[in-house]
């Protein structure tokens, strides 16, 4: 995905960076697990017009979206091997020519095992070539309370020649049945994952969240009125070499909803709504407001420093 902020706000995050690498207060603590230094920040000490570093905000955006569209592909894949297998009275072995964003799928229901094939594929509704493939393996289908998948990219690159970007990691996706709700919840985990920029490094990144699907959960093959609210936490390495650490809260989880201007099927999914809390490596903590772009969807989100400064952020793909 690619990102453009205003030149105002990218002399900002420019002037920010430089300055927000200087930890305010000398203080040094030793964290008994790792055995290394970690520096406390005085947020008192933080001038009101400067602005946050906002690598960790993009570089979290751009893996998350990357990811989330890997978790929808999953279950899509498997959502049209189930449906395809019954109409053919369960037939074993079998490919599915173009379907949504892919070329083919290839399907194998005796060994429960799936790759989705991307021969330069080229997606309408995010206008992205895909290439490589993910293999997929799976325990069962995706309302089987207990049902695993886990997908794996191989050589699967997402973008044009330019600002392409390598997908790698491995991706588990798993039923967790339903809530007290009564709506489906799956856990999904992404370890070691990368995503290598051609021409701008690469960002390294895991997690472990919940998807909760609020709606549409009765018509499978209408992505279009799905809601999903997904809560959690994950970690990463940006670009430019910092740390970082993302927590979403139960009670103010990320809300996506397929009608929303916000929301696409494949690429540059964006919630409309929900915090993430950022804890960074020698720098002030930030929180993320995606406030509520239900109707204009204007990308907008604003980026608080602990001492309650607040600063505006456009996330554009």
């Amino acid at each position: 995905m690619n990102f453009k902020i205003n030149y105002f706000s990218l002399f900002l995050f420019f002037i920010g960076s430089f300055y927000s690498c200087k930890p305010a207060v000398d203080d040094t603590i030793v964290d008994d697990d790792k055995n290394t230094p970690i520096k406390i920040i005085d947020c008192s000490s933080i001038e009101e017009d400067e602005a946050p570093n906002y690598d960790c905000v993009l570089d979290n955006h751009a893996a998350e979206t990357q990811y989330d569209d890997i978790f929808h592909t999953l279950l899509l894949a498997l959502t049209q091997v189930e449906d395809s297998t019954k109409a053919r009275n369960f037939s074993a072995r079998g490919v599915l020519h173009p379907a949504d964003c892919w070329s083919s799928l290839e399907y194998d229901t005796i060994n429960k095992t799936i790759i989705v094939h991307y021969d330069s594929a080229y997606c309408q509704e995010d206008e992205q070539l895909r290439m490589g493939e993910i293999n997929v393996s799976y325990t069962g289908y995706i309302k089987e309370v207990g049902t695993v998948i886990v997908g794996t990219p191989v050589a699967f690159y997402v973008g044009g020649n330019l600002k392409r970007k390598k997908i790698d990691g491995v991706i588990t996706i798993t039923n967790m049945g339903l809530n007290s709700a009564g709506k489906y919840v799956y856990e999904y985990k992404v370890k070691d994952g990368k995503v290598a920029f051609d021409d701008d490094g690469t960002i390294s990144w895991e997690t472990t969240r919940y998807w909760v699907w609020e709606k549409g959960e009765e018509t499978k093959k209408n992505y279009w009125d799905d809601v999903f609210t997904v809560y959690g936490s994950a970690k990463g390495v940006t670009r430019s070499g910092k740390n970082f650490e993302v927590i979403c809260d139960k009670d103010t989880p990320q809300y996506y909803d397929s009608k929303s201007n916000c929301f696409y099927l494949f690429n540059s999914k964006m919630a409309i709504r929900g915090i993430l809390n950022f804890k960074l490596d020698n720098e002030p903590d930030l929180t993320l407001d995606y406030g509520s772009q239900a109707d204009s969807c204007d990308r907008k989100v604003s980026v608080s420093r602990c001492n309650g400064h607040t600063h505006d952020l456009t996330i554009i793909q």
